[in-house]
């Protein structure tokens, strides 16, 4: 369910106007590499990285 949502929402956040590419290095190895909007702070691009590594 989280997953879903995740993709779902960054899927929306992507195709915005404004939009602003994020990376995040997981802890087990890999990246994940998203697209937020502009008023995305750190802290919740580094919450949208680790619920995506945790959920893969």
């Amino acid at each position: 369910m989280k997953k879903t949502f995740l993709i779902a929402a960054v899927t929306f956040l992507s195709i915005s106007s404004y939009a602003t590419t994020w990376s995040y290095n997981c802890s087990g190895g890999g990246k994940v590499i998203f697209t937020s909007s502009d008023d995305t702070t750190v802290k919740q691009a580094t919450a949208m990285g680790r619920a995506w590594c945790d959920n893969r």
